[in-house]
């Protein structure tokens, strides 16, 4: 599939204080089935190793849904 700009129509934003019960990665993938076109990654309090596994778990989760990942303040991660 042909990435195109005009398919990006929902954004969300991760924020681990709102994920209840559920992980970080049920929500965010609910989000996904529900119709978000782009996800923000936005980890604030997390480490440098803890930030990078939780990237690479949404990296993994956003090319299944073929939607392109944010990585919020952290070029190192979005590098990585």
């Amino acid at each position: 599939m042909k990435f195109d700009r005009s398919m990006l129509l929902l954004y969300a934003v991760t924020d681990r204080t709102w994920t209840g019960k559920q992980t970080l990665e049920q929500q965010v993938e609910a989000a996904l089935k529900a119709g978000v076109t782009m996800v923000q990654l936005r980890e604030k309090e997390l480490d440098y190793q803890d930030f990078l596994k939780e990237a690479v778990k949404m990296r993994e989760l956003t090319r299944d849904y073929q939607v392109p990942l944010l990585i919020n303040d952290n070029l190192e991660i979005a590098l990585a």
